[in-house]
């Protein structure tokens, strides 16, 4: 969720969360509803991710969704979203173009100060790019400077299959593949320190 959320995989539950204001995710939204262009909204309600959405506007977004909801992690909920919400981020996926252009109207609203967009190609369906919109607080950085000072932790070192982007480099074709890899190579010393 790139910083949106700390999840404790123990006590099943999300420690900390940062939001995009509420008044800011209803422009959006209407821009959206004016642009006729769906989203994704995903939300934490009560320890549960819950992702609204009410139109499918192409078959990247419906194929999505398909691939996606069958995750016990991810709750679809075919419904416009409740007043007063907090929302995590909003998550677009349309033709190219469409991005681009949404970008620039989004761009021109006083609220941009206030948002963050990641914009991105989606891999496997040429043509089509993932735009995702959080709070401007809303960083991997700004979770791990939360996570280590909720620890108390002196210093920290990241792992990441981006080169550049932490202190170790690990070689991976995706997420899980880093994760597997990090395990093969530091389990030992996990199980090192543990007695």
């Amino acid at each position: 969720m790139n910083g949106a959320a700390l999840y404790d995989i123990k006590e099943k539950k999300y420690m900390h969360t940062v939001v995009i204001k509420h008044d800011i995710v209803k422009s959006i939204l209407e821009i959206l509803e004016r642009e006729k262009v769906g989203c994704f909204i995903n939300t934490v309600v009560q320890d549960i991710l819950l992702i609204y959405f009410t139109d499918m506007t192409n078959h990247t977004m419906e194929a999505l969704h398909l691939r996606l909801r069958k995750s016990p992690h991810r709750n679809y909920i075919n419904a416009p979203l409740s007043e007063g919400q907090d929302v995590l981020y909003l998550c677009i996926i349309e033709p190219t173009p469409v991005i681009e252009r949404l970008a620039k109207v989004l761009e021109m609203k006083p609220f941009m100060k206030d948002i963050r967009m990641h914009i991105r190609e989606e891999k496997n369906h040429e043509g089509y790019s993932y735009m995702r919109i959080y709070s401007p607080q809303d960083t991997r950085e700004n979770m791990m400077d939360y996570l280590q000072s909720y620890l108390g932790f002196e210093k920290r070192i990241t792992f990441s299959s981006i080169e550049g982007s932490s202190d170790v480099h690990v070689e991976a074709e995706d997420g899980d593949g880093a994760v597997r890899t990090m395990k093969k190579q530091y389990e030992r010393y996990i199980w090192e320190q543990a007695s």
